[in-house]
């Protein structure tokens, strides 16, 4: 799947520093929890939280997907409040950054419930932009 990701979602990697392939294995070596999306037996989509240490109860999110996401858009959209719920329900916050140029992650991020609380470059090695987003689950 790493060499299959969606070109912003290789753009946000690279802003990073890392790689796909490294982003990939970091989120399931360090998750609490990671999920494969499979459609016709091909991973389209990764997801997953990582515990913080900002609090016990605190996570990291992400996502990592191909273009199968949008080959599949429809079942994609209809799952994905049900799974985020899933992924998110045993911690009181969750958050992470966005490339600001990842629109569809955005507006995703929105239509999910998430919060964006500011801008920062402090994230990027090269400088973009990204937006801190938040949901306080327990509220």
């Amino acid at each position: 799947m790493a060499s299959r990701l969606r070109a912003p979602d290789l753009q946000e990697v690279v802003s990073r520093g890392s790689k796909p392939l490294d982003a990939i294995v970091k989120g399931y070596v360090y998750g609490d929890r990671t999920v494969t999306i499979l459609a016709d037996g091909d991973p389209i989509c990764i997801y997953g939280a990582v515990s913080t240490g900002r609090s016990p109860k605190s996570a990291s999110v992400w996502m990592l997907g191909t273009d199968g996401v949008y080959t599949h858009r429809s079942q994609f959209i209809k799952e994905s409040r049900e799974r985020v719920q899933d992924l998110i329900k045993d911690y009181e916050v969750v958050w992470n950054y966005v490339d600001s140029r990842n629109h569809l992650h955005v507006r995703w991020l929105r239509w999910l419930g998430f919060s964006f609380i500011r801008s920062t470059t402090e994230v990027s090695v090269d400088g973009t932009p990204y937006y801190e987003f938040v949901k306080l689950t327990h509220v």
